[in-house]
């Protein structure tokens, strides 16, 4: 059996699952909700699995290995964890779900590793089930606290489905050759790439959520993407962003993906605030 298998019957299930939730709830609240739960679980598995090389995926979906990998995890956390962290939410599931939900993921992760698509390096499966149980109560306060408590979880909420969105276009650049990010501080250029990018990701989701917040004149939120071309400028003076197309090209590609992340920022940011409204 191919190694991708696994992962695309795991992402087959999570989507048609997703996709109920939000035809039943008819509005689009739940997806912001969705990548924003994805953007919390970033912040995690940037510090587990980036900097501490915690586990391993091998989805053999990418000639590059360690893109290879970040796949796997993008499919197997940030993915298919927040489409089961909203359904505890959205419906305000009991402890017995939760406890239920997470050893599932565990017995999933078990049986990645008895396949040989999966390995640990000093991580355990006993983690992965308290992590997801302790995650998993926090998504549904957190749902909570986002209809009581107004706009610091509000805002929070917006910069984490910023991130998620980000990371995304971060993470295609990178995997089509686009552009790569270097530093030297992993061997791995590829790490050392995703390293970066990571952090650069974060500073341009904070930009454009607090510019999106700030005001609501569209031509001003277009000073977030000023902010963003200057740094990326910064970043190829230094050598630290280092462009593989000719420059004319990279332009037309960043510029259009950049205006799209404010755009569904900006949606994301008007969704969140009717929810407020209306809960």
């Amino acid at each position: 059996m191919p190694n991708a298998m696994p992962y695309l019957v795991l992402i087959a299930i999570c989507a048609i699952a997703s996709s109920v939730l939000l035809v039943h709830k008819r509005a689009a609240w739940p997806l912001i909700l969705l990548l924003s739960f994805s953007g919390m679980i970033y912040v995690f598995e940037f510090y587990i699995f980036v900097l501490k090389d915690c586990y391993r995926y091998s989805p053999h979906l990418l000639a590059i290995p360690y893109y290879d990998n970040v796949l796997g995890a993008v499919f197997s956390n940030l993915l298919s964890v927040p489409v089961a962290a909203l359904f505890i939410a959205v419906y305000r599931l009991s402890w017995r779900w939760i406890v239920g939900l997470s050893l599932a993921y565990g017995g999933v992760e078990w049986l990645f590793l008895q396949l040989g698509i999966y390995q640990h390096h000093w991580w355990r499966t006993g983690y992965t089930i308290l992590a997801l149980i302790l995650f998993f109560r926090f998504a549904r306060q957190w749902l909570v606290w986002l209809a009581e408590r107004g706009r610091a979880f509000r805002f929070v909420t917006l910069l984490m489905f910023a991130w998620s969105v980000v990371a995304t276009v971060v993470f295609t650049l990178a995997v089509t050759g686009i552009r790569v990010f270097h530093s030297g501080y992993f061997q791995d250029p590829y790490r050392d790439d995703i390293f970066l990018s990571a952090m650069y990701g974060f500073f341009k989701a904070a930009v454009i959520s607090v510019t999106v917040t700030a005001t609501r004149h569209h031509w001003r939120r277009l000073i977030s993407l000023a902010v963003i071309l200057a740094a990326n400028l910064v970043l190829m003076k230094l050598g630290i962003l280092r462009v593989r197309i000719p420059l004319w090209q990279y332009w037309l590609i960043y510029g259009p993906c950049c205006l799209l992340v404010l755009w569904l920022v900006a949606v994301g940011n008007r969704k969140l605030e009717q929810f407020r409204m209306n809960h």
